[in-house]
């Protein structure tokens, strides 16, 4: 689908996009509700499939790594976008699993970069600094950094969806975030992480990008497409977020699914069955950076 929706003249893409994003909502809105009704009613299985996890803060990340077993092809890592200490969690997961892993042959994949361009080649770019640390460190590491998204997508960011939502009132969307838009990049990750998979196959796999892409609960989701016996999805959350002089806690969707019952820091499944209803195997809320 990639090759002919990047065909289309620019003027066209918001109204191909519009009319796909209405038939893949009337598809998939009663599959989420479903989901958000399984996830509401199994809290009590959830807590009895839950991992205690009661190291300290600093160690987070080392233990994450350790999660890290030989049949674990794909390491998924979701943010929510724009938090430096995401980033910087990042940053010390990737020095993390080259130390715990030092002769397994790593890749690290990302929504942060244009394909066929190295993070070397942006770094005068202003959306690609936040995440630089961490591409240097792989860099230091010697984990070759791959960009997934595609030039096309890359080149077009800025488009948006205008419409009018049920209460008649007008709203606007980044076409790429629809979820056409996130089923046609999806689809051109997996095609890369194949050709990838073919030519390196007992190398570890880190995807990072954002938490849509990679839940078990998204539609077209790399965690729902890759192997589940070969696939650790993890979600990387800002435990707090400080706005001028307050702090303001902020709160998961599954926090508020869950009525705030899972207030760990860490969270861990052990149960793929109890992951596939929460939507990931581990979510580590991540201190804020203080300002």
């Amino acid at each position: 689908m990639y090759p002919s929706v990047s065909s289309l003249p620019r003027e066209h893409l918001a109204e191909y996009f519009l009319t796909q994003q209405n038939l893949e909502l009337e598809k998939w809105i009663p599959i989420l509700q479903k989901q958000q009704e399984t996830l509401t009613k199994e809290v009590s299985f959830l807590e009895q499939n839950r991992r205690l996890v009661t190291h300290p803060v600093q160690w987070d990340l080392r233990w994450l790594a350790d999660q890290i077993t030989p049949e674990i092809s794909y390491l998924l890592v979701g943010e929510r976008h724009g938090f430096a200490e995401i980033s910087n969690a990042v940053t010390q997961l990737v020095l993390t699993l080259r130390l715990r892993y030092p002769q397994r042959q790593i890749f690290l994949f990302t929504e942060f970069l244009p394909e066929g361009k190295t993070w070397k080649e942006l770094k005068a770019f202003e959306g690609t600094r936040l995440h630089d640390p961490t591409w240097q460190a792989a860099d230091i590491s010697q984990i070759p950094v791959v960009g997934l998204e595609p030039r096309f997508v890359w080149d077009n960011i800025e488009l948006r969806l205008s419409y009018q939502n049920k209460q008649d009132q007008s709203c606007e969307q980044l076409l790429w975030g629809s979820v056409e838009g996130v089923r046609i990049r999806n689809e051109h990750w997996m095609n890369t992480l194949q050709q990838y998979r073919q030519q390196y196959p007992q190398a570890l796999f880190v995807v990072y990008a954002g938490g849509a892409h990679l839940s078990y609960l998204e539609p077209y989701s790399l965690g729902v497409t890759l192997p589940e016996e070969q696939t650790l999805v993890t979600t990387l959350r800002p435990q707090r977020y400080y706005m001028g002089h307050e702090n303001q806690p902020l709160v998961t969707e599954f926090d508020e699914l869950t009525k705030g019952r899972f207030r760990d820091r860490v969270l861990h499944f052990t149960s793929k069955e109890a992951a596939r209803i929460a939507g990931f195997d581990i979510s580590i809320k991540v201190p804020a950076n203080r300002p």
